[in-house]
């Protein structure tokens, strides 16, 4: 939802985002639940972690996935938002290009992923330790998925910062 401003100084809400939704619901379902969802089998399936104890794997786990996984799953996050950006209707202005979506993907990220990584690092850490620690596999997907709720409305501000 977006506001404006009246003559008077009051403001107004404009119409609910129906296309930005729907881009950021595909996002999310094609792309990063599917992403996450293997990543922590492969990180749950890392073998020099197997001796460490429960609390030592899990720290492991969040300092791979902080890391390694952060910069990642972020990057490719900001590739698929233009893709689907760029093809649900209306399309954007110049219409549909593979090489402008690169573009475009490639500058979001230089300006977008080091301070999106930085912001992650306030809630992550601490929500994938107690994941990693105490929820069982199965069940991680999840748990990540309900925590990430408030985060997927900044990521959504973040990726759509210079989408008309």
């Amino acid at each position: 939802v977006s506001s404006s401003t009246s003559s008077s100084g009051t403001a107004l809400v404009a119409a609910f985002d129906w296309r930005r939704l729907l881009v950021f619901t595909s996002v999310a379902a094609f792309y990063i639940a599917p992403v996450i969802h293997v990543w922590f089998n492969w990180l749950n399936s890392i073998k020099y972690l197997e001796k460490e104890s429960p609390a030592k794997k899990a720290l492991y786990m969040t300092i791979i996935d902080q890391t390694l996984g952060a910069v990642l799953v972020t990057t490719g996050f900001f590739y698929a938002f233009e893709l689907v950006n760029a093809v649900i209707p209306p399309y954007q202005t110049g219409g549909i290009s593979l090489l402008n979506t690169l573009v475009s993907a490639t500058k979001s990220t230089r300006l977008n992923l080091l301070p999106t990584i930085v912001a992650s690092w306030y809630c992550w850490p601490f929500i994938n330790f107690i994941n990693f620690l105490w929820v069982p596999l199965q069940y991680r997907l999840l748990f990540s998925n309900v925590a990430a709720v408030a985060w997927n409305m900044f990521l959504s501000n973040v990726a759509n910062k210079g989408v008309n």
